[in-house]
């Protein structure tokens, strides 16, 4: 066989093979649905791919968006909410998708327990109380209005964290990759590990009202307006700690 037909055939091949793969695959139905549930004070969550959002409503209700795959199983065992949606198939292309979401609307204003875990997806709790854990593999974390004063672990292996106007006992944040900004909080104690990232930290107070220990391998510290070389360690004898940790990345810590 000559050269020039064993390469027109090779092409022909792998064009069908990618029509098989790519043309023969159906989009998988979306479900959309609405489900009433009762008073929440706890809640947990396991998802394989979407987005997560948790907000204040007159009512309380979860609704959805999500290929049938994935649709959840909701469950409430009194107060107790249980959302988990993960799919059973092993390679499943058409699953992913930007529009994924469970949205939980509560008319409470206080979650005394969570334990979010998420596979790919954006988390976001706006103007709720929250305390507990959250974990998540690829997506950013977004937290508002949070005046539990209880506390909160967060992990991250990528993406962005942005907590804002919160009230925390304990703070504690471990990302792989990705940004840190911190505005406006209250906390007693925070601590953040980040191996590559920047973070930044604008505390209410001002620099005497904290006691610090931070450092970073690669990058720049800034507190108060001041640059500092790899590491920070003061004691006020405040008793509300501010440890940070980071591999690569700058810190700033600023005051309002």
């Amino acid at each position: 066989m000559k050269i020039g037909k064993m390469i027109a055939g090779a092409a022909v091949l792998a064009a069908a093979a990618v029509c098989g793969f790519s043309c023969g695959m159906r989009q998988e139905p979306t479900v959309h649905d609405t489900v009433e549930i009762g008073a929440v004070s706890s809640l947990s969550v396991d998802v394989t791919s979407a987005d997560i959002i948790i907000r204040q409503g007159s009512s309380d209700q979860v609704s959805y968006d999500l290929p049938e795959s994935l649709k959840p199983e909701i469950t409430q065992d009194g107060s107790k909410l249980t959302i988990v949606s993960k799919s059973s198939k092993k390679l499943n292309w058409v699953t992913y998708s930007d529009h994924n979401r469970i949205e939980i609307t509560l008319s409470a204003k206080t979650l005394e327990s969570v334990g979010i875990k998420a596979t790919s997806g954006n988390i976001q709790i706006s103007d709720t109380d929250v305390s507990g854990s959250i974990n998540v593999t690829s997506g950013d974390i977004m937290i508002s209005g949070s005046k539990s004063g209880g506390d909160l672990k967060i992990k991250s292996a990528s993406g962005d964290l942005k907590i804002d106007d919160c009230i925390f006992g304990k703070l504690t944040t471990d990302q792989t990759s990705g940004d840190m900004k911190l505005t406006g909080t209250g906390s007693s104690q925070i601590e953040t590990d980040c191996i590559s990232g920047d973070v930044s930290m604008e505390l209410s107070g001002s620099e005497t009202d904290f006691d610090f220990d931070i450092s970073t391998t690669s990058g720049k510290i800034i507190v108060g307006g001041a640059e500092i070389d790899n590491s920070y360690k003061k004691d006020n004898g405040s008793g509300r700690a501010v440890d940070i940790s980071t591999t690569s990345g700058d810190i700033l810590v600023s005051f309002t």
